[in-house]
């Protein structure tokens, strides 16, 4: 889990089975684009299909933050799902 993170405008939080990817960029294409560097390079994808596990991207979420009012939001898809924004999200549910 530790190799995910590159640099120092990527970071990893996690606990149990609940992970959030935290990364900074100038747009949110290039912020997207990374992320799912991050992904591939945990080898996220690849343990599931290994291990024969269903991922469950409905469950992921993405949160965009800008200093900038008007700026382009542009979708995230990870491997073929769109990923959905929200203002805000419960990292720990019970």
């Amino acid at each position: 889990m530790l190799e995910v993170t590159k640099g120092n405008r990527e970071t990893v939080l996690s606990y149990v089975d609940d992970v959030v990817l935290v990364t900074t960029a100038r747009t949110f294409r290039k912020a997207h684009k990374v992320l799912d560097q991050m992904m591939g390079r945990w080898g996220c994808f690849d343990w599931v299909t290994r291990h024969k596990l269903r991922l469950k991207m409905s469950k992921s979420v993405v949160m965009e933050l800008s200093w900038l009012k008007m700026v382009a939001h542009p979708l995230l898809k990870l491997r073929g799902v769109i990923i959905k924004v929200q203002q805000e999200h419960k990292f720990l549910e019970s």
